[in-house]
């Protein structure tokens, strides 16, 4: 599964940065993971807190993800740059939605569920985000659940922050068809995952299935 990281200009940098350590690490113990990090083009981005990302790749019809995972970054604050940007331009939420259209697995942490939302595929879904930035979210017809972490199927999202490292681990036992890897990953980065605490369908983590609606 290739999974790509969106990165623009003021996003918070755990919001990238927890999930990829988790899906690279997966990828390491030989998960069929392959993470990138993906912008719009290869100049290096700079993040919230100053943090320099250098982007792997551009956005390529060529080479379709099979999974895409939006950070948020600002919108709290109500910074300029940030989600808000991102948001209030077609770009990401063209990709968004595109990669929707197409199969593709759909995760944001934090208020990168605006870019979801500004996709229209948050509409009549069940979702989370930082809990400053709920009611901003509710007018695009979400069904907010007060999670870290809320699996709707072919959507995850992630609450604020460091629920991005719960929205990975959470990914990555899906696809592994259980928890134990996302287990040792979490205990290799000394953090404590409770794979229970995630709102949504009723499965075992390796059966994506459908959601309940």
């Amino acid at each position: 599964m290739r999974i790509d990281l969106i990165a623009y200009e003021g996003l918070d940098e755990l919001d990238l940065v927890g999930p990829l350590e988790v899906f690279r690490r997966a990828q390491a113990a030989g998960a069929p993971v392959e993470a990138r990090i993906i912008a719009e083009t290869l100049v290096p981005i700079r993040c919230a807190n100053g943090l320099v990302l250098h982007p792997d790749a551009v956005p390529s019809a060529a080479a379709p993800a099979d999974a895409v995972l939006a950070p948020g970054g600002g919108w709290v604050s109500g910074n300029a740059c940030g989600v808000r940007l991102q948001a209030a331009r077609d770009y990401w939420p063209a990709v968004i939605s595109k990669a929707h259209g197409r199969g593709a697995l759909i995760m944001s942490v934090c208020t990168g569920a605006m870019l979801l939302a500004r996709a229209g595929v948050l509409t009549g879904r069940r979702a989370t985000t930082h809990w400053a930035a709920t009611a901003d979210l509710e007018p695009f017809g979400v069904t907010l659940l007060p999670a870290r972490v809320v699996d709707d199927g072919d959507i995850i999202t992630a609450g604020g922050v460091s629920c991005g490292i719960d929205l990975a681990l959470w990914a990555v036992a899906r696809l592994t068809g259980g928890p134990s890897v996302a287990k040792k990953i979490a205990g290799a980065l000394v953090y404590s995952w409770d794979e229970g605490a995630v709102a949504g369908p009723v499965r075992q983590p390796g059966d994506p299935g459908s959601a309940r609606r």
